[in-house]
């Protein structure tokens, strides 16, 4: 007997920095397991002034590249897709989103 298909855990990352573009995303996108559902990034060009300023695309090529929206802000993400979110990946700096954990 077949195993029932798996059904795919819905993420949305939030913070698309360097960490993000080079490691997270790609890897989300090569899982079998997971589906990305939403980036949250406020900044329209993530990553500058970080650890890899300069190397990141910008925001509006990430969301072409992985189709999946945008929002600027983890409150407008959760008014729209709290009921399509299994989880997040937070790859931020505390500092700019500091609450996540508590919603």
């Amino acid at each position: 007997m077949a195993a029932p298909p798996v059904r795919r855990a819905r993420i949305a990352v939030v913070g698309c920095g360097g960490w993000t573009q080079a490691h997270h995303l790609p890897n989300i996108a090569n899982r079998n397991d997971v589906s990305l559902v939403a980036i949250v990034e406020p900044s329209d060009m993530p990553g500058a002034g970080g650890c890899m300023d300069g190397r990141c695309e910008p925001i509006v090529m990430l969301v072409s590249k992985y189709d999946v929206p945008r929002y600027s802000s983890l409150d407008d993400l959760l008014a729209d897709k709290r009921d399509e979110l299994d989880g997040l990946l937070r790859s931020t700096v505390y500092a700019r989103f500091p609450c996540v954990h508590v919603r």
